[in-house]
């Protein structure tokens, strides 16, 4: 059982919060025609890139780039354009689906897949457990059906 007072709880709340109002804000952008699939995509990045810099110069916590290790750096980079990529993607399949919840459904299936892998090769998850995925499983396939019902 887990704690709901605990940070990573409340943490996800507040990112389910924020991820609504990015599905559902692009969604209306791109409905109605306000900009182009590609601007949108662009300025996403420029904004967020000038939201990472104004983060970087006033958190005092954050050590300069040329005190971390190449590798981790390597990585972090890798993220990035992952991260950029998916941003792609993933608005672009907001723009051609008629209902939203079908890119948010078909993104969620990626639970699967990270419960899976975190699982076997992640040494700080917890091990396999088939009622964890079935428990996964049911809840994309609830999301599912609900998609397919709202229709009517």
């Amino acid at each position: 059982m887990f704690d709901i007072y605990s940070k990573w709880f409340g943490y996800s709340l507040i990112g389910i919060l924020f991820v609504c109002i990015v599905d559902l804000g692009r969604k209306y952008v791109l409905d109605r025609n306000m900009i182009k699939v590609d601007e949108m995509i662009i300025y996403l990045a420029i904004f967020a890139g000038f939201l990472g810099v104004f983060h970087y110069l006033f958190d005092g916590k954050c050590r300069n780039p040329m005190q971390i290790k190449f590798k981790p750096m390597i990585y972090i980079f890798l993220l990035a354009i992952a991260v950029y990529a998916f941003n792609i993607s993933f608005t672009k399949s907001i723009f051609y689906a008629a209902d939203v919840t079908w890119p948010v459904i078909m993104i969620s299936l990626s639970a699967i897949f990270i419960y899976l892998y975190s699982s076997f090769f992640f040494e700080n998850s917890p091990d396999f457990n088939w009622k964890i995925l079935l428990g996964i499983m049911l809840t994309i396939i609830g999301l599912g059906i609900v998609s397919i019902y709202s229709n009517e």
